[in-house]
């Protein structure tokens, strides 16, 4: 509920913003991931995988420039049944 209130009093201005701190982010963590030999992923709360390293593809078995249109449902399949709700839920 606070987040959405928070959300909402945003302009749109405020959301670009945020967006292009989030593309910025993300070119941190190429790096990040790419210096990492075990599997690495980052998601949003929703559960969309945005960023993946070559470890994390394989382990999944999705190429990563297909993750993105499949990456809620590899998202939830990670996870087993129990922890997924869990997730949702907080």
């Amino acid at each position: 509920p606070s987040l959405q209130a928070v959300a909402q009093s945003l302009r749109d201005i405020d959301l670009v913003f945020i967006e292009e701190a989030f593309e910025r982010m993300l070119l941190d963590y190429d790096r990040v991931f790419s210096a990492m030999g075990i599997p690495a992923c980052l998601w949003c709360r929703m559960g969309e995988i945005y960023k993946g390293n070559c470890e994390f593809s394989e382990l999944v078995g999705v190429d990563g420039y297909t993750m993105r249109d499949v990456s809620s449902t590899i998202f939830v399949n990670l996870m087993a049944e129990e922890s997924a709700v869990n997730y949702w839920e907080v």
